[in-house]
């Protein structure tokens, strides 16, 4: 059996590549069972890494029951529909240790004698704006960009020494590259399978200028702390695809603090290129807005009240009983 490992580098369509493949049909081919399309709690837990609370909270024993139970959904699916290949996805497979990589081989090795690994590989200063903004959607109240570089080589290396480097595809992540612009259907040209455009699921959209300006807000005046507790994931995902209804403009980090501080970064951007065989496009220069600092955000979020307030009401307030009941369903 063939296995094909979906390195999901972040911020490169890697939830919509999963979202669509965990639940289409297509002969010969089989998503690995498990409990959500992002099998990245499986890789935690075959590397049992405790900084993910799925592991954390279970003993080896109890991990181990959690894993053959979805082990054998997916054999008997195997033997339902005869499919000789297995696709694993995981944005969690981009931050793993050499010796991690090894223990996910010798997992996956078990019912499979060959792979194939692919990973997206995006431009640094875009990959940074929307690591920034994943980051403010999970908590981040600073303007701290630095925290987000890629670090090419380190997890391409792995894959290239437990698979051999001609086992393992880097594809530029890039709207001009991608198979009709698009890069679900991209992976899915990649790995033979085709897929109809209509299959496609679209998932974790950029906010606009605006709607990150005011999410920031939150983030770093409110009460953000409450919304990132476990209990609250489900309340702060409804309040970000709120936000995420304003079609605001397009923004930008900062391109001079971004050269800076990819400028320790050179030899290996240098590096991936070259494994890539393709050069990465020019990073975008301007914008319709151009966030330098934190109070750039917060200078926006103040002018975005008319945005906040399309976003939030279910529609147009006509009286002041329309804004009461909006405040009651809320609350």
């Amino acid at each position: 059996m063939k296995a094909i490992l979906h390195v999901g580098m972040p911020k490169t369509g890697t939830s919509s590549i999963q979202n669509t493949f965990a639940a289409v049909q297509i002969d010969g081919l089989r998503y690995f069972d498990w409990s959500q399309p992002n099998h990245g709690s499986l890789i935690a837990a075959i590397n049992r890494d405790e900084t993910l609370p799925f592991v954390a909270k279970r003993s080896a024993k109890q991990i181990a029951v959690v894993i053959e139970k979805y082990r054998a959904r997916f054999d008997s699916g195997i033997t339902e529909t005869g499919a000789d290949t297995v696709l694993i996805s995981a944005e969690r497979l981009s931050t793993l240790s050499l010796e991690q990589v090894r223990e996910v081989k010798e997992f996956f090795g078990q019912f499979a004698d060959d792979f194939k690994i692919i990973a997206y590989i995006r431009e640094p200063a875009s990959y940074l704006a929307s690591a920034f903004q994943q980051n403010v959607k999970t908590g981040l109240g600073k303007f701290d960009i630095a925290r987000s570089v890629p670090k090419y080589r380190a997890f391409i290396s792995a894959y290239d020494t437990f698979f051999g480097q001609e086992n393992v595809e880097l594809r530029l992540f890039d709207r001009f590259s991608l198979h009709q612009g698009n890069v679900v259907l991209d992976f899915a040209q990649a790995i033979g399978f085709p897929l109809d455009p209509e299959d496609v699921k679209i998932d974790n959209e950029s906010l606009s200028a605006e709607a990150l300006a005011l999410l920031f807000a939150d983030r770093r005046l409110g009460p953000s702390f409450d919304r990132m507790g476990p209990e609250n994931n489900l309340a702060n995902r409804q309040f970000i695809e709120r936000l995420s209804r304003i079609k605001g403009r397009k923004f930008i980090l900062d391109p001079e603090k971004i050269a800076a501080i990819l400028t320790s970064s050179a030899a290996d951007i240098e590096w991936v290129q070259d494994r890539m065989g393709q050069r990465f496009p020019a990073p975008e220069q301007n914008a319709d807005v151009i966030f330098k600092s934190a109070q750039d955000l917060l200078d926006l979020a103040m002018d975005s009240h008319d945005f906040l307030r399309q976003a939030l009401l279910p529609k147009q307030a006509k009286t002041p009983r329309d804004i009461t009941e909006f405040v009651l369903a809320a609350l």
